[in-house]
């Protein structure tokens, strides 16, 4: 028997796929298969002075001495095979010590090897990070990070990236048998994030236990408490295409009506979407809605005249159980709407109380010219823009409305609503400036929206964004108890709209958010509200992407849509699934592009380039950095220049270049004093990547200088965010990675003394 010898090496595995199910149908093709790939795979190994340890079944072990060797020749095995009949390949590959003996290897990197080769596409090549950091500085390599898995029996941990150049494809994570381990994120952040960021949900004296049990996003909410289940389709329009407004709003004031009826569930207008415009199939309608009726219709609208054809449909019993034609003045239109609404709860075959049939009848307003004026600027909110006046200009619209009828519930909960869009997306809440303006704002949008919901206790907008708007307003309070009892009245409210919109995105939006929440806080947070966050924004990103393709015109489409968007990206980027938050953005910076929402698509690129740094893809950061300078042809802003630099700098120090770093940085001097005044801590950047590139460089008394002035930046903004607490949590927990970061300046700068004295001081930053 030979000596083991232990030495460094890359270490390649490779698998068929499909080979097991080959071999089951034609064990003579398989084994011909294993042929082919010997004769053609071994000279290519040669060629890079790789090592051919084993075939074991129809996977391949190799090594080469370096990584480089192994990723170049493993590129040029699947150009190979491409075009060969079943044999597609997945290849793994990590670098690590191996022990070899009698002709095989063996160690914890051999088994690392094997288990990252199942997270390859077919056709593909996963590696680990000791391999993408080996291969990072190669600009003709591009890779992306797919995650952290938790390998049983390996004591190490892997970071799994694939290679995207070369047109290697991406895996699917959700196609592959290997599966990431998103709880060994998770537990980083009970571990080391939650420590430093606890004291933000302290401050706010226990709100969260307080109201925990009033919340229950459990399977009991889940099922279906409902006798039966309608689908309303979209009326088709006959008219002029200008009239395609009319016609939706009367489809959209029918599903209105038929959601008071206690114990009949309404399918959201918005997972009937994607059936507008199509032919009626009804299996179809019935497998994705799961319902038991539909209504469907058409209107032709010519002038003051219109004519209303409806026709309910059992899919059960495949009958008709009542259809009928309309022919009146426009003026009619709400009698209309009560015979169709109440025709239709007398042929659904369960009880209907007389209370629920008067409610059917109930006008949403007296005025019919008011409502035509309100479906049409709900039409036109679809292009609505939240960076020019498109926000003022509908609230003055609204205002008009409101003053024709105020106790028209749904102009009144619209109004709210883009007072809360006013507030949001104008910086009153972020501003210094505008902070007490802000806090009138949003007091209107919250009576709004409380009275609209004494005049319609349905009203879908009202209910959905009431809880939205009271749990912002906690900010404004002034008290821990007025806090607590805010909190409480929203997910009261939250509740009440699950139970009557149960399928409606804004519900899944807001039980998204709410794991999002529990997630993040680690004394209350479970395995699922990780996976329970994505699932709910991930439904509400597709019901709200399916009514943007279909035009339903509804205010609080594509705001949700984008907020759905940003919020899964970062919270996904948050828990290291960088990869899914790339493909989050991507998608936002398509539709903002395509909307030239500038201002939208500027901070999906910042955000962009901030993942795509953190996966350590640097020349791709820099790239999207530039497409965020460049926008600035679009928004004039001073900053974007400046932060854009920022990015790109703080690339190139990652990259091990601070002093391609410092030179970037350095062109910002002259606009540093102006632009840190800008935004919540725009400047900070500056002295933090100028500090950290001059420990780079060995340059400890300039690195400690830089990061003094950091920090006396944010000593300043903690004093002026005192008024903030959301702001004044931001700006304290980015002050201590400052104190982080000098204390490692004054340790490596020999100061024991004062390394100490800054650790200590950021330990009594954090309550206990």
């Amino acid at each position: 028997m030979s000596e083991a010898t232990r030495k460094l090496a890359a270490i390649v595995f490779t698998d068929i796929v499909g080979f097991t199910k080959l071999s089951a149908k034609d064990e003579k093709k398989a084994f011909q298969l294993l042929d082919t790939q010997r004769d053609l795979l071994k000279p290519i190994v040669k060629t890079f002075n790789g090592d051919w340890l084993k075939e074991m079944g129809d996977g391949l072990l190799l090594t080469f001495s370096t990584v480089s060797a192994a990723v170049e020749c493993s590129i040029q095995i699947q150009s190979a095979v491409k075009d060969i009949e079943n044999l597609d390949l997945r290849i793994g590959i990590h670098e690590g010590e191996i022990t070899e003996k009698d002709g095989d290897v063996f160690g914890d990197d051999v088994n690392v090897a094997s288990r990252i080769e199942p997270f390859s596409a077919a056709g593909g090549i996963s590696i680990s990070g000791k391999v993408q950091q080996n291969i990072s500085s190669l600009p003709e390599y591009r890779t992306e990070y797919l995650g952290q898995p938790s390998f049983k029996g390996v004591a190490q941990k892997v970071e799994v990236y694939c290679i995207v150049s070369h047109s290697l494809p991406k895996p699917k994570l959700d196609k592959i048998n290997a599966k990431l381990d998103s709880g060994s994120n998770k537990s980083l952040f009970k571990r080391i994030i939650f420590p430093i960021t606890g004291f933000v949900f302290t401050l706010i004296g226990g709100i969260v236990w307080f109201i925990l049990p009033l919340l229950s996003f459990g399977s009991a909410n889940e099922g279906e408490n409902y006798e039966k289940r309608i689908a309303v389709l979209y009326f088709e329009n006959r008219g002029e295409t200008k009239d395609l407004y009319f016609a939706d709003g009367l489809t959209e004031e029918i599903i209105s009506r038929l959601s008071r009826v206690k114990d009949l569930s309404v399918v959201s207008k918005f997972d009937i979407a994607e059936f507008k415009g199509k032919n009626i199939n009804i299996e179809n309608i019935k497998d994705k809605t799961k319902a038991d009726f539909i209504l469907s219709g058409n209107v032709l609208r010519i002038n003051d005249k219109i004519k209303i054809t409806a026709e309910l449909t059992d899919i059960i019993k495949r009958e008709v159980p009542w259809g009928d034609t309309f022919e009146r003045n426009v003026t009619d239109i709400f009698s209309v709407q009560d015979e169709v609404a109440l025709n239709i709860v007398n042929n659904l075959d369960m009880n209907i109380s007389s209370r629920d049939r008067e409610s059917v009848t109930i006008d949403p307003t007296s005025n019919v010219k008011v409502f035509d004026r309100l479906a049409k600027a709900k039409a036109s909110a679809y292009n609505l823009r939240t960076t020019d006046d498109g926000i003022d200009n509908m609230i003055n619209t609204l205002n008009e409305i409101v003053s024709d009828d105020s106790t028209y519930a749904d102009a009144l909960s619209t109004r709210g609503f883009y007072l809360f869009l006013k507030y949001w997306y104008q910086g009153y809440w972020t501003k210094a400036e505008k902070l007490e303006k802000g806090k009138v704002i949003l007091k209107n949008c919250l009576i709004d929206l409380e009275t609209s919901l004494r005049y319609d206790s349905s009203n879908r907008i009202a209910l959905a964004f009431l809880p939205v708007a009271h749990l912002v307003s906690l900010w404004n309070e002034p008290s821990a108890t007025s806090k607590i009892f805010t909190a409480r009245k929203a997910l009261v409210e939250v509740n009440e709209f699950r139970e009557k919109y149960p399928d409606d995105f804004m519900s899944n939006f807001v039980k998204g958010l709410y794991h999002r929440l529990k997630a993040r806080m680690a004394a209350i947070s479970s395995d699922s509200d990780y996976d329970l966050a994505v699932k709910h924004l991930a439904l509400s990103i597709e019901q709200t992407r399916n009514a943007i393709r279909n035009n339903i015109s509804d205010p609080m489409i594509k705001n949700i849509y984008e907020e759905s968007l940003n919020n899964l990206a970062y919270f996904q980027q948050t828990y290291s699934d960088y990869s899914s938050a790339i493909e989050y953005y991507n998608e936002l910076e398509e539709i903002n592009m395509r909307d030239k929402q500038y201002e939208r698509l500027s901070r999906a690129y910042s955000s962009h380039a901030t993942t795509l740094q953190l996966v350590g893809n640097y020349e791709l950061s820099i790239d999207y950095s530039f497409k965020y300078e460049k926008l600035n042809n679009h928004l004039k802003s001073p900053s974007v220049p400046y932060l854009a630099k920022i990015l790109i700098s703080s690339n190139y120090i990652y990259m091990g270049e601070p002093k391609i770093g410092i030179d970037i940085l350095q062109e910002l001097q002259n606009d540093y004093s102006t632009i840190a005044k800008t935004g919540l801590d725009v400047g900070s950047g500056y002295y933090y990547y100028l500090a950290k590139a001059s420990i780079g460089l060995g340059k400890n008394k300039e690195a400690i200088k830089y990061l003094s002035s950091f920090i006396d930046l944010f000593d300043q903004l903690v004093i002026e965010k005192a008024g903030n607490e959301f702001h004044l949590w931001t700006v304290t927990g980015k002050r201590m990675v400052g104190k982080s970061l000098l204390a490692l300046a004054y340790a490596k700068d020999g100061k024991d003394k004062k390394s100490s004295d800054f650790i200590e001081s950021i330990t009594t930053e954090i309550p206990t």
